[in-house]
């Protein structure tokens, strides 16, 4: 069985820098869930330095966590095994959690000179022309 490394951002966009010509157009799709490993000094060299765009997907849960009742889980951290209750305070906090989360991200890649859209995983070329300000029929 072969085995799968764990993507990391800071990683990737150190081996773009290493092979991308100054100017090179970049394309980052991603949730980002590891952008906070990845230092804003990182960020801000490929933004200056590319044209970078980033398609941010979106939490799949983040319109309705369809957990509810008692769950168990494992705590990743720490390998324990929890049960928590999960209502509709816990729904509406988790979907409030992640559009901040979301927002957070769009303004530190924005801030850093990327261009960034949502990712419609239905629909990836009318997610990159809306990256673009571009009609949504423009790419065929």
């Amino acid at each position: 069985m072969q085995s799968v490394s764990r993507f990391e951002l800071s990683a990737a966009l150190d081996l773009a820098r290493a092979v991308l010509p100054t100017g090179a157009a970049l394309l980052l799709v991603s949730d980002a869930f590891e952008h906070e490993l990845c230092d804003d000094v990182r960020l801000l060299g490929i933004g200056v330095r590319y044209d970078a765009t980033m398609l941010l997907a979106r939490d799949p849960w983040q319109d309705g966590l369809p957990l509810h009742g008692f769950v168990r889980f494992r705590d990743l951290e720490s390998g324990e095994i929890l049960s928590r209750w999960i209502g509709a305070a816990e729904r509406a906090r988790y979907h409030e959690a992640s559009e901040a989360r979301e927002l957070a991200i769009r303004r530190r890649f924005e801030s850093a000179g990327w261009r960034v859209g949502m990712l419609d995983e239905r629909d990836g070329k009318a997610s990159l022309a809306g990256a673009f300000g571009l009609p949504q029929v423009a790419l065929r």
